[in-house]
C-alpha cells in the first residue's frame, strides 16, 4: 500500500493524512480493517515490524472506525 492509498483510507476517518512510509506487507488498510493495528499510548501506530509508524488520535479511530486497537507493551 502506497503512502497515497494509505492517505485516501484513513484521511476520511483520523481527519488528516499520515506520516509514511506505509506499506503492505506491514499493515493491511485495504478495506478498512484496523483491528490488525497495533498503537502505544502515544498515539505511535505501527504493524509490529519495521521501521515505520505514523502518529494519529487512537479515540477518534476507535470511536469512528468502531474497532479495537491493540495495546502494544
Amino acid at each position: 500500500v502506497v503512502l497515497e492509498q494509505a492517505n485516501e483510507i484513513l484521511r476520511p476517518i483520523i481527519g488528516e493524512d499520515v506520516g509514511g512510509p506505509v506499506y503492505s506487507h506491514h499493515m493491511d488498510i485495504i478495506g478498512g480493517d484496523l483491528r490488525t493495528y497495533r498503537a502505544d499510548l502515544k498515539g505511535i501506530i505501527t504493524g509490529g515490524v519495521g521501521n515505520f509508524a505514523f502518529v494519529t488520535r487512537l479515540e477518534r479511530i476507535r470511536a469512528e472506525a468502531n474497532v479495537d486497537i491493540v495495546t502494544s507493551q
